[in-house]
Formats: structure tokens, sequence, C-alpha cells
């Protein structure tokens, strides 16, 4: 009986292999691979493990409690069977902590010690797969900003070397665990994800059909609107929202090359990831010593222009107005020759609060959001000669008013969300 640990790391397939092993837990025992699921002790069903890798680190709000943790780790064990390996899969192995003198690395053995002690004995077994520095940095960067309020640019980001430092962590699990086994992304992708993760496993996965998709990603322009917004009071619900909508209109846009386009400029980026060359070279030496080195594809320098040979947003900023045409009209605005958002002179208040207010709102039209206030579902009575006055004072007649501010977008035209009258 082995028990496999799967620590991830993030941004790695780990969801698409949690993922194919929920889906077909069946045929994966009936194979020798056991991954069991919360049910097994009458809770609730989930993908992966995570809420295992929570509770142990005392995290708050976790569904599963630390007593229903050990309940559920002394089940699978007493239940394994013989010759059967069980694999445990949660990518927060790799980066939580506990309290503990001595800072981070201190804190992070506090973790893996504590972990151990949910799963001791000599038949367990670390598995992790890491990825070149720099892609990494880059995909989970963009995986904060779109799922959670993190709003750190992405150089205040990689300023915390803690998540690359790959050898370290492992140093710290083999010295509690006694071995780690380590697996490169960049392999097992190019030989097809799945069916060479289980092959690892000694599963043969080939005749199982279907396969996850992978966790998608927003390209960069798009990352950075959402971290704008997270500076913004919108709920953390909103944002989700916002999120969800972006990955919608990113999935039905032209697929453009990373070229120039990138979170730092060429030389810095490389630099970045060339940081790493030593720890790297002793992390292959560890963990892979008959793999020639270097352990990680070299840095490949983008070529050409990100920028696509067809625009879908042409902004100017000689004009008096701000405005944008909305989601695909900005396309056909293009197509006749005219921009498709104005903003107003703003390029002079670059820094400025109504320069961020203007951006955000025209790149929300831009997207496809309409105004708040002109939801099927908004639900309040306008005072119309006040709005008529105001309005009057920028010569803005009733017909325009009742065109842009008082009417309402057809209901069966947006995917409209529940009316925020705080918006």
């Amino acid at each position: 009986m082995t028990v496999v640990l799967h620590i991830g790391t993030h941004k790695t397939g780990t969801t698409a292999i949690q993922r194919f092993a929920a889906a077909n837990r069946a045929k994966l025992r009936s194979r020798g691979l056991w991954y069991p699921s919360y049910d097994e002790i009458k809770l609730f069903v989930h993908y992966g493990h995570h809420h295992i890798a929570h509770a142990i680190a005392n995290e708050n709000g976790n569904r599963l409690s630390i007593d229903e943790t050990r309940r559920f780790v002394d089940h699978v064990r007493t239940n394994l069977r013989p010759g059967e390996t069980l694999l445990i899969s949660a990518e927060p192995f790799y980066r939580h902590i506990l309290p503990a003198e001595g800072g981070y690395w201190a804190q992070r053995k506090a973790y893996i010690e504590r972990l151990r002690t949910f799963f001791p004995g000599d038949d367990v077994k670390v598995l992790a797969i890491v990825r070149r520095q720099d892609t990494f940095a880059r995909s989970l960067y963009q995986e904060r900003i779109k799922v959670t309020k993190f709003r750190q640019t992405f150089r205040e980001f990689i300023a915390d070397r803690q998540p690359f430092e790959y050898y370290e962590h492992f140093r710290i699990f083999e010295e509690v665990f006694g071995t780690v086994d380590v697996l490169l992304y960049e392999d097992l992708a190019a030989a097809g994800l799945i069916n060479a993760f289980f092959s690892h496993l000694g599963i043969d996965v080939a005749n199982i059909t279907g396969r996850p998709s992978a966790n998608p990603s927003l390209p960069v322009e798009l990352v950075e609107f959402k971290r704008i917004l997270n500076g913004t009071p919108l709920s953390p619900d909103r944002l989700k929202e916002i999120g969800v909508l972006l990955l919608d209109k990113a999935e039905k846009a032209q697929s453009i090359s990373r070229g120039k386009v990138d979170w730092l400029p060429v030389d810095e980026m490389a630099a970045f990831y060339d940081s790493f060359a030593e720890t790297n070279e002793r992390l292959r030496a560890a963990y892979l010593p008959s793999r020639p080195a270097p352990l990680f594809p070299p840095f490949v320098r983008p070529t050409g222009d990100a920028v696509p040979a067809k625009v879908d947003i042409s902004i100017t900023f000689n004009d008096s107005a701000c405005n944008s045409a909305m989601g695909p009209g900005s396309q056909f605005s293009v197509s006749q020759g005219n921009p498709s958002m104005r903003l107003c002179h703003i390029d002079n208040m670059v820094g400025s609060e109504f320069f961020r207010r203007a951006v955000l709102h025209e790149f929300g039209h831009a997207l496809g959001m309409h105004h708040e206030h002109q939801s099927p579902k908004a639900a309040f009575s306008w005072d119309k000669p006040v709005v008529y006055a105001y309005y009057a004072q920028i010569g803005w007649d009733q017909a325009f008013v009742d065109q842009w501010v008082f009417s309402k977008v057809a209901e069966d035209s947006v995917r409209a969300t529940a009316w925020d009258p705080d918006s």
C-alpha cells in the first residue's frame, strides 16, 4: 500500500488532474488507485482535498473541521486495500503555514510537521509538479487577480520569492517525510498531462474517455483591468461575476501570441528567471539527478509584435466626450474607420482619480457592460423634472436623456445580474 500526497504546485494542471480523478473514482479504483471523496464519511463531495490542507492550517471558514479531517484520513487509511495506492491531492499543501518563531521557512516547517501527523508511516510519498518560475509567476498572478481581490502589481507580486523557491520547500518536505518525488509540468504537458501523471503512478488511463478543460487564463490586458477593479469598493460577489464575464469574453476573443505584451520588460523577466538558476540546479541534482542540466527549458525571448492583425478597440483622446461602443459594436466602429472609444483628453490626467474612473467605466462598456441604472432589473423611480434640469446644463435635451438615462436595456439582450442600488 502507498499513500501519495500530491501537493501541487499551483498552476501545474492540478485542477485538471483532480477533476479527472473525481469523475472516474470507480474506474481508477478498479485499476488500483483510490481517490476518495469526503462522502466516504457522510460529508460533502468535492473534486479535490483542499479542505484537508485548510483544516490542518486552522483556516477560518473551512467546511471541514480538524476532527472531521482526522476521521476522514483514519477512514481511508483503514479501508485502503492491499496493493492499492491512495491519492490525496491539494495544492494548498504547498503554501500553508503555521505560527512559529524563525520566519517563513520555520512556519512552513511547522505546517508540514503537522501534516505529517495526519499521514504517518513509511508508505507515504510526497509528489510535486513544478514549472519554470517565470511562467509559473505569470499564471499564478493572473489567477489571483482573476478570482480574488488581489491588487498588487506583478513586480510587487514577484518581490515575494518564497512561492518560487522550490528547492527550499522540498528540502523541508524531505526532512519531514523522508522522500519527495518531483515532476516537471513541461514534460507532463508535452506528453499529455492526464495520461502522463497517472502513468507515473502506474495507472493506465488512456482508454478512459473525457479530459477536463484547462483552468482558463485571462490575457494580460484583462488581468490588469480586473486588478484595477479589485481596488474599488465592489463586493467580492460582484467582482466574481465580473471575473466570469471577463473569462467569457476572453474565450471568444481572437487568440494572440504573448509577443511583447508581458508583465515586465523582456530583460527584467529573463533576469527574474535566471535568478533561480542556482537553486534550480540544486533541485535537479537532489530530485532529478538523471536529468541533464539545465532543469527547465531556457528562457525564450518573444519575437514579433503582440498587436493582432484585427483591431477590436480603437481609442482617441482628441475628443471632448468620454464614451465607448458597446461590446461587439467596437469592432463595427473600427471597421468603419472610426474610433470605438473616446477618452476626452484624459491622457493628460494619468494617475488622477478621474482617469481611473473614466478608463474603468469606458472599458466596462467595451466589454459589454451597460449602465447599472439601465438594468432590466432596476427597481426605482426617477424624479424626471430634476434629471431633465440637471442634464440641460450640459446641453442634453429630453429625448437624449430618455434614451441614455431613463430607458432600460431589453431583458432578452443581456445577461443581467441582480440589481445593485449602490453601483
